[in-house]
């Protein structure tokens, strides 16, 4: 696979939430990029080789299109088919990579991140022709309450193992 050139959604920034590892691909899971244009981007999954994390080989896209009620409007009626009420609720997944931009199936509920990270990850897998298991390097959702809570758990195993330890040599030296 080649770099995507110009060929890339029109967005910048966001929060990165979690990044993955698989076989010689890397990908990270951002949120809330600033989007350019009628097309809004509320999650992208960036994918790139694994030695070459500067240069994107394909990026999955939640894609929301916005069209106001006025050009609405002006539209007949034959081209408003698919612009009803339901059309500003769904997210479609959209693939930018060196063949260009498709789209795949759509659904409200890809605007939820945890339901388009599951789908952007099988079709980053079935892209690319991944047979190896998809390991999450680092996930910001579980930020330092869960680290914390890890470290905790060991703090306590280590004051407890301590106090045993005490109490043993105690029992030992005092015999």
């Amino acid at each position: 696979m080649t770099s995507l050139g110009k060929n890339v959604p029109q967005i910048q920034g966001g929060t990165p939430v979690c990044s993955y590892e698989c076989g010689g691909y890397r990908a990270i899971l951002v949120k809330d990029p600033e989007s350019f244009g009628p097309i809004k981007y509320p999650h992208v999954l960036v994918v790139y080789r694994a030695i070459d994390s500067t240069s994107p080989i394909m990026i999955i896209t939640a894609e929301q299109g916005t069209i106001s009620p006025a050009l609405l409007e002006m539209l007949p009626e034959e081209l408003k088919g698919g612009f009803g009420e339901d059309a500003r609720n769904e997210v479609f997944i959209g693939v930018f990579d060196e063949k260009g931009h498709s789209k795949f199936s759509s659904s409200s509920e890809y605007a939820i991140l945890e339901e388009f990270e599951s789908k952007a990850l099988l079709v980053m897998r079935n892209s690319l022709n991944l047979t190896c298991r998809i390991r999450v390097i680092n996930d910001t959702r579980r930020g330092r309450a869960f680290w914390n809570y890890k470290s905790l758990l060991y703090v306590i195993a280590a004051i407890t193992l301590t106090g045993m330890l005490i109490f043993l040599t105690s029992v030992l030296l005092y015999k």
